[in-house]
């Protein structure tokens, strides 16, 4: 699994091997996304934005691409894994 944090890179909070493609860099920097295994896209944006950006990408041949909503505070919520630089 791949996680791809569309917020701004200032933004970006690294975890569980998470990549950061700002969303005003998607269109240029898409072919770094892989179009094996699982794709997650999250960031805290509107809604409209990041579902775009999934339609973007499916139009382009990914199917693997799943969209977090509610970005990384989503992700903590539900109890999904994260790490953290300390022991």
């Amino acid at each position: 699994m791949v996680l791809i944090d569309l917020g701004p890179a200032r933004d970006f909070q690294q975890f569980l091997g998470a990549r950061s493609i700002p969303i005003t860099e998607l269109e240029k920097r898409f072919n770094e996304i892989l179009k094996t295994g699982r794709v997650v896209l999250y960031c805290a944006c509107q809604t409209y934005d990041i579902t775009n950006k999934a339609v973007f990408l499916e139009y382009r041949g990914y199917r693997n691409i799943f969209v977090m909503l509610e970005g990384y505070p989503g992700w903590v919520k539900r109890g999904y894994p994260v790490e953290s630089g300390r022991p």
